[in-house]
């Protein structure tokens, strides 16, 4: 009798022993198992995020070229800060050089990289827009610029430096762009400082002439078959951090696995 008691208790020992060996190795099972998933979770994220990566280092890095050759072969120089646009240039202008490069730099890059598309086609009137307040400074001919009305412009400061004796017409309205304009000759110079709704001013030398109109809002347009030197500050609404410039060259990088894209316009670097 005894000895069959201990038997039975043995047995279910053994069985208990068992059992319990199994729900242990299921327990290890199911472990591994999410260990195994996690790992898989893991890689497929760091896989994302290299991928991320890469497309955003790409596209910086190409920005940048584009930058670089903007600024080494044109003759459009702008300073910043966050109340004023200051640009300067000669007239007329020439973007052949600039033009030829950023056609050559567009295609190597493509031919380089498959996942690239860059779009010049926004850059035919060469023109610069400064954010956030959107405002813009176009070439519309190798002698003739404009820069579109905006309720961020308070004023212009304008230097207009001709070889000859000239001679000024003008004629304004009042108003509430503050403008104050230079032209400067040889031995003749013609100021203004006035707040106006409307301003046109035309120079001659001989028979050679340049017009330069403020007006429908606070617009500005030059035009000149004169050889001329340009300053044009713009006062603009003061903004709470330096305005950034870019030229409307579009940059698109776009990565296949897993459909990371960037795509936004060329733009210059802050210089704070």
């Amino acid at each position: 009798m005894t000895n069959t008691i201990i038997k039975t208790n043995m047995g279910k020992k053994g069985v208990f022993y068992t059992l319990t060996l199994s729900l242990f190795g299921l327990v290890l099972l199911s472990l591994a198992f999410l260990m195994f998933e996690h790992a898989q979770n893991s890689a497929s994220r760091y896989a994302e995020l290299g991928a991320a990566a890469r497309v955003y280092d790409l596209h910086v890095s190409i920005n940048s070229v584009f930058a670089d050759v903007y600024l080494k072969e044109n003759i459009t120089f702008f300073t910043l800060t966050n109340k004023s646009i200051a640009l300067q240039e000669t007239f007329p202008v020439d973007f052949d050089s600039l033009d030829d490069s950023v056609a050559s730099l567009k295609s190597d890059i493509e031919d380089d990289f498959s996942i690239v598309n860059i779009s010049t086609d926004g850059f035919a009137q060469h023109t610069l827009y400064f954010l956030p307040m959107n405002i813009s400074y176009e070439h519309l001919d190798m002698d003739h610029v404009f820069i579109q009305d905006s309720p961020n412009i308070t004023g212009y400061n304008i230097s207009l430096a001709f070889s000859g004796i000239l001679s000024c017409a003008d004629s304004s309205t009042a108003g509430s762009t503050h403008v104050e304009l230079y032209v400067l000759g040889g031995g003749s110079n013609c100021t203004y400082n006035l707040n106006v709704n409307d301003l046109d001013v035309t120079v001659t030398i001989g028979g050679a002439k340049a017009g330069l109109s403020i007006g429908n809002g606070n617009g500005l347009e030059f035009q000149t078959n004169l050889s001329v030197d340009t300053s044009i500050a713009i006062d603009v609404v003061e903004q709470q951090q330096l305005i950034d410039a870019v030229m409307p060259v579009t940059i698109q990088v776009k990565e296949q696995s897993f459909g990371f894209m960037k795509n936004a316009y060329v733009q210059f670097e802050r210089v704070e």
